[in-house]
């Protein structure tokens, strides 16, 4: 198992993107599981064949281009009829637009794309003190220090460009970073911008620097008078910017000689960065305040003031004209870098924000706060564009009951017009299990999965790509019920064929493995 996959496997990051999930509250233990619940409930197309296989990506589009296209149909009976035969699952080849960023890609790499924004926003809503919270973690192979088994919680975490490594702080010692003071917090990390160094900030005063690869202590920065919160790396990465108490020192990489320290606040610093350019350096405080500087002479040039609260966090946009801060008071501010002036209060959450980033084009920005919420904003309207609710909730149980009694009508209908054994038949009983185990009706999904797996081998052969995705969500519905030793012998069993039948790098041979090896984790 990746290390990566390693930190996530507690934190369960994977909710349903759709706006109209009937479960939207639900958590998924692995990518694969929430792969596999937006593939069968979300991501499906209507095929008119009659029309040059042309696709709909909704069933109400479709059907309204069977009653305006189509004369001989008469009938609601009818469209629904049509539209239910007429569906199917979406191709890895189709392209999708990110409901994060708006990036568009292939199914295949949106699913990884979006799932390390969801990986992000989980990371978000950490806490940023000890809450007694079990967590764990891994070293990884290049040597970069990640949460250990213990009580206590991850209050920073921070990957490479490349994404090839990782490091996180928490409230113990952990991984490289355990030449700290052994009673010590390491409340930040962050890489350089060449990826080549990992900086930590800590309670025992000091800032030190790491070689990425081999997890050397290559230097510590001296002479803070207290715990520092928050570091950030200039954009050549030839400067750091560390908060502690109520100074903003800025330190030379190379020689680690201290440049400035920057007074102006009346309580403690708790973030701080650069703007793109390297120009300017914005800081966050207790005070309320947030203060542009000057990043050359650390000139004082703007005193921003408008929170009631704590300032969390502050972000440049990606052209660096605008500022945007995150408070206790609930709320976040977007401000113009040149002038100061207020432009946007964003107001809808309901628990303190602690954590917010821009998206890379700058024309949106996600916000995450204590009420383990997270928000994507417009910039230039301010409206929220979604609203993601990481604590689970009651399930809406009426909306899963009518899509239940329509697949079962679906059912019956495909059995009598074309047989019980017609692979578009078992693809309507597939569903209908997928809607039983959307309800919690493990028993019921497991009944009908093994009819149409065993139905499957039987018509398609034991090695159909059918056949192995019912093998492939049997074993899901297996793991569900806590029948581990099972569910994982199936799906070796589901990863073998696969890679044999398909290829070892076909996506659903990938997912299979994918799958083997979080439940394998599991079970250690």
């Amino acid at each position: 198992m990746t290390n990566r996959r390693h930190v996530f496997r507690d934190l369960r990051p994977y909710v349903c993107t759709f706006e109209d999930c009937d479960s939207p509250d639900k958590q998924y233990l692995t990518r694969g599981d929430w792969i596999y619940h937006e593939r069968q409930m979300h991501r499906r197309r209507w095929v008119c064949v009659e029309h040059g296989k042309q696709w709909f990506y909704s069933k109400e589009d479709f059907a309204h281009h069977l009653v305006h296209s189509h004369a001989n149909v008469t009938s609601s009976q009818q469209v629904n009829v049509l539209s239910e035969i007429s569906e199917r699952q979406v191709e890895d080849s189709e392209v999708f637009p990110c409901p994060f960023c708006q990036a568009q890609k292939r199914l295949k790499q949106l699913e990884a794309h979006v799932a390390e924004h969801l990986e992000s926003i989980a990371l978000f809503v950490l806490p940023s003190d000890g809450d007694n919270q079990e967590g764990e973690g891994d070293v990884n192979s290049e040597g970069v220090g990640a949460a250990n088994n213990s009580s206590q919680s991850i209050s920073s975490f921070s990957f490479t460009d490349s994404d090839r490594r990782a490091a996180a702080s928490g409230n113990q010692n952990t991984g490289r970073l355990r030449e700290t003071s052994s009673n010590s917090i390491v409340y930040s990390v962050i890489f350089s911008p060449d990826s080549d160094q990992l900086a930590s900030a800590s309670t025992d005063k000091s800032i030190k620097l790491w070689d990425a690869s081999s997890g050397t202590l290559l230097q510590s920065l001296e002479g803070q008078s207290g715990s520092v919160f928050a570091i950030a790396f200039s954009p050549n990465g030839k400067t750091l910017a560390a908060s502690t108490d109520s100074t903003v020192r800025v330190w030379d990489v190379g020689s680690s000689a201290l440049l400035q320290s920057l007074q102006g606040h009346s309580n403690y610093v708790k973030s701080v960065a650069f703007s793109p350019d390297g120009r300017r350096l914005s800081s966050a405080s207790d005070d309320t305040t947030v203060k542009l500087w000057d990043a050359d002479s650390g000139a004082l040039l703007q005193s921003l003031e408008g929170h009631s609260g704590s300032v969390n966090a502050v972000a440049f946009s990606p052209n660096g004209k605008t500022l945007a801060s995150a408070s206790t008071d609930c709320l976040v501010k977007l401000w113009e870098v040149a002038s100061g002036v207020l432009l946007q209060s964003l107001d809808s959450h309901s628990g303190s924000v602690n954590a917010i980033a821009f998206s890379p084009d700058g024309k949106t920005l996600m916000s995450a706060s204590t009420a383990s919420t997270v928000q994507t904003w417009d910039i230039k309207s301010g409206v929220c564009l979604r609203r993601i609710d990481l604590v689970p909730g009651y399930r809406s149980q009426r909306r899963l009951e009518k899509t239940e009694e329509l697949e079962v009508q679906l059912v019956e209908t495909r059995k009598r017009v074309l047989g019980k054994e017609h692979p578009d038949t078992l693809t309507s009983m597939a569903i209908l299990a997928s809607t039983f185990s959307n309800q919690g009706r493990w028993k019921e999904a497991e009944e009908l999965q093994m009819q149409v797996m065993q139905t499957r081998k039987r018509v398609l052969t034991g090695e159909h790509p059918d056949t192995l995705a019912s093998m492939h969500n049997l074993a899901f519905t297996l793991q569900s019920q806590a029948r581990y030793e099972e569910a994982l012998a199936l799906m070796e069993r589901c990863f073998q064929l696969r890679e044999q039948v398909l290829g070892e790098q076909h996506p659903d041979t990938q997912s299979s493995l994918n799958t083997l090896s979080d439940w394998r984790a599991e079970c250690e």
